[in-house]
């Protein structure tokens, strides 16, 4: 697997290395520990910090599933703040997707320029 969860008081960090692709985010998001780590929190703060990612394999349709996937949790995970740090040009396009795809929905998405600034503005907002 590509990541690596760990639980802080505040907030839930999801740390990815190496070759990443849709399928990493797929078993991330049917883990046991993340759904464990979600679990009981009000308002649920995610870090997916890509920094030390050397390489993304993401088309299209893999952008398109993963972002519906993500949708079906909504009503199970109300009001969780995501901030994503990308570290790879191809890891861009997926948040955008993302972004855009929980606009409107209790879901706050946004992207940080260094895993710093995400944890400010996660303990900020």
């Amino acid at each position: 697997m590509a990541f690596t969860l760990t639980e802080e008081a505040e907030l839930i960090r999801i740390t990815f290395t190496g070759n990443v692709d849709a399928l990493d985010l797929i078993m991330l998001t049917q883990s046991a520990a993340y759904k464990q780590a979600l679990q009981g929190r009000v308002n649920p703060k995610v870090l997916q910090d890509f920094t030390r990612v050397t390489g993304a394999q993401f088309d299209a349709q893999d952008a398109s599933g993963l972002a519906l996937l993500g949708r079906r949790d909504i009503d199970n995970v109300p009001n969780l703040h995501l901030v994503i740090v990308p570290g790879h040009p191809g890891s861009r396009n997926l948040i955008e997707l993302f972004a855009a795809t929980f606009a409107g929905t209790s879901w706050k998405v946004e992207m940080a320029e260094s895993v710093k600034a995400a944890e400010q503005r996660l303990r900020s907002g």
